[in-house]
């Protein structure tokens, strides 16, 4: 509002005009002309007299922000910039967390932004700034539970990860502290968080189950004359499906027919009991042998010698090695009595011979072998 006044003369102000306006509104000094009107008729009218300046001030520029904190999800974020007043370039800066830059970040970090807005018209510039934070987005890494057979390669592990955005990978690394020959049982899977600047991680362990390997000792089949003595060292077997240099040394072996007195037929070799290297890592299977027990060789005894102390001296032909045979005799075909002379076991050779030292004065004398 501009007004003018006159002083000693009565009369009125007329017409004040300010910058040549009757109003003025943007910013500015404008000067200001007024004419007069004297009730006086003997003074004269003035027309656009200079009565000053006018001056109308730029108004203040406020720089506002909205928000201060942020999780990462992928996308540029920052506070919500609100400008009042000038309408004059603006110019926006982000910095912080090595990032510089007139967008905003991504990254997770601590950041500044400022705003510098330039005068127009009838508004002043303004700067202002402010502090804000993107934070690390939660995030989770789960190693997946995983089983294999002893001996196999260990398998190829793997994780489930949640949380992640934009495509984004989580730096993790998993192993186990299994071999391919660890034992059976359990083993650790660990997950190792690497560098996720955008992320916190969060990771949860898992196991490797071992379970044992299959293997399988078969008894081998072995065959006997009657009369023979087997005796097993425990190493008659064969195996499979041994891994990484484990092995059956010795097994229990038995058979029903591995007595000398057992008769024609063919009996089951049972193994049992291995032992040897790395056994514990193994689900056994045992296979039974077959032992046949054949008809034993004949034994027939030779032309007897007389010697001439008048003792006889006898000789064998057949037989089979490691059995024990009665050398047995007899005066009277017509009794069942048989005596025993001696108890021998036969080699590869055949029975030894026997002198019969009793056969001095003894007219007849009857011999034969038995299998006691």
């Amino acid at each position: 509002t501009v007004s003018v006044t006159s002083s000693n003369t009565p009369g009125a102000v007329r017409n004040i005009l300010v910058g040549g306006a009757a109003l003025q509104t943007n910013a500015g000094t404008y000067a200001v002309t007024a004419d007069y009107v004297p009730n006086d008729t003997n003074y004269a009218r003035l027309t656009g007299v200079g009565a000053g300046d006018f001056v109308i001030s730029k108004a203040a520029t406020a720089v506002n922000y909205g928000g201060a904190s942020f999780t990462y999800d992928g996308t540029a974020q920052g506070p919500i910039i609100g400008v009042s007043g000038s309408t004059g370039v603006r110019t926006t800066n982000y910095v912080g967390s090595g990032y510089a830059s007139g967008n905003a970040p991504t990254n997770a970090g601590v950041y500044t932004v400022s705003n510098t807005v330039a005068s127009d018209i009838n508004y002043l510039g303004a700067t202002n700034s402010q502090v804000f934070t993107i934070s690390a987005k939660a995030a989770s890494v789960t190693a997946v539970a995983k089983a294999k057979v002893y001996g196999d390669a260990n398998p190829v592990l793997t994780a489930v990860t949640n949380g992640a955005v934009n495509g984004d990978v989580i730096n993790v690394s998993i192993a186990t502290d299994a071999t391919q020959y660890s034992g059976v049982g359990t083993s650790n899977i660990t997950v190792t968080v690497g560098s996720n600047p955008n992320y916190s991680v969060l990771a949860t362990n898992s196991t490797l189950t071992i379970s044992a390997k299959a293997a399988s000792v078969t008894a081998n089949n072995a065959s006997k004359n009657y009369g023979q003595t087997v005796t097993f060292a425990g190493t008659e077997f064969t195996s499979s499906g041994f891994v990484g240099g484990d092995t059956v040394t010795s097994v229990t072996l038995t058979s029903s027919g591995a007595t000398n007195m057992a008769s024609i037929g063919a009996y089951p070799i049972v193994a049992s009991a291995a032992t040897g290297s790395g056994l514990d890592n193994y689900a056994f299977s045992y296979t039974n042998g077959t032992l046949t027990v054949n008809a034993a060789t004949p034994l027939l005894i030779n032309s007897p010698l007389v010697l001439n102390d008048g003792n006889i001296q006898l000789t064998f032909t057949g037989g089979d090695a490691g059995v024990i045979y009665q050398i047995q005799v007899s005066t009277d075909l017509s009794s069942s009595a048989w005596s025993i002379l001696a108890t021998n076991v036969a080699n590869n050779l055949g029975l030894p011979s026997f002198i019969d030292l009793g056969a001095t004065n003894n007219p007849v004398r009857f011999y034969r072998t038995v299998v006691p």
